[in-house]
């Protein structure tokens, strides 16, 4: 009996931490706070490399590339210490 009661605590915990990652196989699960976050990380990725190709090919004005993919580039470090952090306060 002692083993269930335990397991049925484990199983507790695991349903109400809604930031846990669930794996099966190779195939990741987030959940939809992770899944904001990778996709905000991803676009914000995308942003400062474009800028920084088009500044870099003279295409945009190098003040208006570089400020823009120096803004983007600190707001996606923004975005990765407040993932880590959450990450250790688990």
């Amino acid at each position: 009996m002692g083993k269930l009661s335990q397991l049925g605590a484990i199983n507790n915990k695991i349903e109400n931490n809604e930031k846990l990652k669930y794996t099966k196989g190779n195939l990741k699960i987030f959940t939809k706070e992770c899944d904001c976050m990778k996709i905000a990380k991803i676009i914000l990725s995308i942003i400062t490399m474009l800028f920084a190709t088009l500044g870099l090919v003279k295409i945009l004005s190098f003040d208006i590339a570089n400020t823009v993919m120096l803004v983007s580039l600190a707001t996606l470090l923004l975005l990765r210490s407040v993932e880590y952090k959450n990450k250790c306060r688990i």
